[in-house]
């Protein structure tokens, strides 16, 4: 409960935002096809649990490193479904 609002904040940002951004520089810079869609795919994968172990490293805040790989798993579900029924073809 503690790390909701900055993890919603960071998984938000992961999940919509880098996605929507990497569609419009792929698409500007002409990437077509399956690359798009590999690109995309990229893009829209959850937070890597990498950042856990960086965290604990760095001595910074692992519970909210946790809450951001829990809530951005559960978005990729949607997310990526979004993904593939936009660029299906």
């Amino acid at each position: 409960k503690r790390h909701l609002g900055l993890s919603t904040a960071g998984a938000t940002f992961k999940m919509v935002l880098l996605p929507a951004t990497g569609y419009v520089i792929m698409h500007l810079a002409g990437v077509t096809d399956s690359y798009l869609t590999v690109g995309m795919l990229f893009f829209a994968l959850p937070t890597s649990t990498a950042i856990y172990v960086l965290s604990a490293q760095l001595q910074s805040d692992t519970e909210l490193a946790s809450a951001t790989i829990v809530f951005s798993t559960g978005l990729s579900f949607f997310t990526l479904s979004v993904v593939l029924w936009l660029l299906r073809g």
